[in-house]
């Protein structure tokens, strides 16, 4: 399954870990004066959270990757697409909840290098 941002390829085994906790439909229930409920609802147009993360053992993503994807970050306001199988989606990296890029790597260095690799975790928001 293809996995993009902007252009570029990220590791096939990161995980979308909130995929399934998103609600299609917003709704807000008040209780009125004399004690009946007005309940409004509307479709979810926006605002989608969109987590990927690596697993323990795949989806790690290379210390060259991991740069490409945190200059992309480091873009107020900036809006990529964000290609996961079929379905593209046009995201912006979630800072409101920071930090929007984790990454542990793979074997603790003092300096790394470009071939190191590192388990990640983006946060995005589809727009």
């Amino acid at each position: 399954m293809p996995l993009t941002l902007d252009t570029i390829t990220l590791p096939a085994g990161l995980r979308w870990m909130d995929r399934d906790d998103w609600q299609p439909v917003r709704q807000t229930v008040r209780q009125t004066l004399d004690g009946t409920l007005a309940v409004y609802h509307a479709p979810s147009l926006a605002g989608r959270p969109i987590t990927l993360a690596s697993a323990a053992d795949e989806g790690w993503m290379s210390r060259a990757t991991l740069d490409a994807v945190q200059a992309l970050a480091a873009t107020p306001g900036a809006v990529y697409a964000l290609t996961i199988g079929a379905t593209t989606y046009d995201v912006l990296f979630r800072h409101q909840e920071a930090p929007a890029i984790t990454a542990e790597p793979i074997l603790n260095r003092l300096s790394p290098v470009a071939t190191d690799w590192f388990r990640v975790v983006l946060k995005f928001t589809a727009t």
